[in-house]
């Protein structure tokens, strides 16, 4: 089963490490992370897209980005 998980923040340090980590534990065929602000891409996804808007319209840009079958939204504070 694939599953992506999809992250949608204001910038990308704002991810807690805990988060990051947890993600780790679970075999995602990607991360991906809308973020507002830009940065490098995190060595910890595999996409990291810059959009400025609404949290819909963020995720909306990261959904389209999915191949997977399933996708978890993660907020990134979440644990």
């Amino acid at each position: 089963m694939s599953v992506t998980a999809l992250i949608v923040t204001r910038s990308v340090g704002e991810v807690l490490p805990e988060t990051i980590n947890s993600l780790k534990t679970y075999d995602f065929e990607k991360v991906i992370v809308v973020s507002k602000i830009g940065q490098e891409k995190p060595t910890w996804c595999d996409l990291l897209i810059v959009e400025k808007g609404s949290l819909g319209k963020a995720r909306n840009v990261g959904v389209r980005n999915v191949d997977s079958k399933f996708i978890l939204m993660v907020d990134s504070d979440i644990v």
